[in-house]
C-alpha cells in the first residue's frame, strides 16, 4: 500500500524510486507484481510519468483511509506519552551520526538514562508519517505540512586525500587539475542536488575510480590512498589522518531536523528536539557552516 501511495503522489516511478530507496526498474517490477496479484491495472504510463486507473484510484483511496486511521491512532497515543522514558528512534546520515551526533548525545544520555535511543542510519529520510522514526536529521526539506521541519545547520564540502596518496601524486590545487587524479564516489552524494557539479565531474572522468554504498568503505578507500574523495568540511576535525586539498568549493547543503506534528506532544521527543537544537547552535562554528 505504501508503494502505491508514494508512486501516486510522486506521479512517476522516477520521482518515487529515491523516496522508497529503490531503483526505478525495481519499483516498476514491484508494481507489476502487485497488479498481477490483484488482477488489475493500477497505473498507465503517459509522457511525463504515470496516471492512476479507476482500479488504482480505488486502491489509493483505501490506502489513504488506512494511513489516516494509523496517523489518528498515533496522535492519540502520543498525547499520553508524558514520561521521560522509553524508546526514542532517531534517523541520521551515517557521517553526521557517527562523528557528531553520537558524541553530542553523551550528555543527553547521562541526563535522561531512562530514554533508550535507537539510531537509524539511512540515505533517504525515514517516513515519519508511517512511524518509522521519531526524529529525522536529513538534507531533504520537508514537503508534507504534517511534518515539522527546522533548518538546523549547513554543510560545506572539501576534497580529501590521504598522506599515502600524496607521496605518489602532486596535490591538486584547483578543480581543473583533478583531471590528473583518481576520483572516488559515495552513493549518498547522488541524493544531494546541490552536488550536481560533482556528478558532472565524475561523468567527465568516465565515472569514479571507486564507488561505495557505505561511508565506512568510502573512508577506508580514501585512507588507503585510492584517490580524492568529497566529504563535508567537518572531516578536517575528525581524527582520520585525512588531508584537505586547498580547493575552495562553493557547495552548501542544508541540514533539517524533522518531526511529526503528532509525536511532538511526546515529552521525550520535545526534550530531545530542544537538546539537539541547542547542540547544533553550539557546534555550528566548528562543525557546520
Amino acid at each position: 500500500m505504501k508503494t502505491i501511495l508514494i508512486v501516486a503522489r510522486a506521479g512517476s516511478y522516477l520521482a518515487a524510486a529515491p523516496i522508497l530507496g529503490l531503483h526505478q526498474t525495481s519499483l516498476s517490477r514491484r508494481v507489476r507484481q502487485l497488479e498481477q496479484e490483484l488482477n488489475a491495472t493500477l497505473f498507465v504510463r503517459h509522457a511525463h510519468g504515470v496516471q492512476l486507473t479507476p482500479a488504482g484510484r480505488a486502491l489509493v483511496a483505501k490506502a489513504q483511509e488506512m494511513e489516516m486511521a494509523a496517523e489518528s491512532a498515533r496522535r492519540e497515543l502520543s498525547g499520553y506519552d508524558k514520561r521521560l522514558s522509553g524508546l526514542l528512534r532517531l534517523q541520521v546520515t551515517e557521517g553526521v551520526g557517527t562523528y557528531w551526533l553520537v558524541p553530542a548525545m553523551a550528555d543527553f544520555a547521562r541526563e535522561h538514562p531512562d530514554i533508550h535511543i535507537e539510531l537509524l542510519p539511512g540515505i533517504h529520510p525515514a517516513d515519519l508519517l508511517a512511524g518509522e522514526a521519531d526524529i529525522c536529521i536529513t538534507i531533504h526539506r520537508p514537503r508534507d505540512p504534517r511534518i515539522v521541519g527546522r533548518r538546523v545547520a549547513s554543510l560545506s564540502y572539501g576534497l580529501f586525500v590521504s598522506p599515502q596518496y600524496l607521496r605518489t601524486h602532486d596535490a591538486a590545487t584547483d578543480l581543473a587539475s583533478l583531471s590528473q587524479h583518481r576520483l572516488l564516489n559515495l552513493d549518498l552524494h547522488q541524493t544531494d542536488p546541490g552536488l550536481s557539479w560533482w556528478h558532472d565531474m565524475l561523468r567527465a572522468h568516465g565515472g569514479p575510480s571507486f564507488n561505495s554504498k557505505t561511508l565506512g568503505m568510502y573512508l577506508a578507500a580514501i585512507q588507503a590512498g585510492y584517490g580524492v574523495g568529497l566529504l563535508p568540511s567537518f572531516y578536517a576535525h575528525v581524527p582520520l589522518e585525512l588531508i584537505r586539498l586547498p580547493i575552495t568549493l562553493n557547495s552548501i547543503t542544508d541540514l533539517w531536523l524533522l518531526t511529526h506534528e503528532a509525536t511532538n506532544r511526546s515529552l521525550k521527543v520535545k526534550t530531545m528536539r530542544r537538546y539537539l537544537y541547542a547542540r547544533f547552535d553550539r557546534d555550528g562554528g566548528r562543525w557546520f557552516s
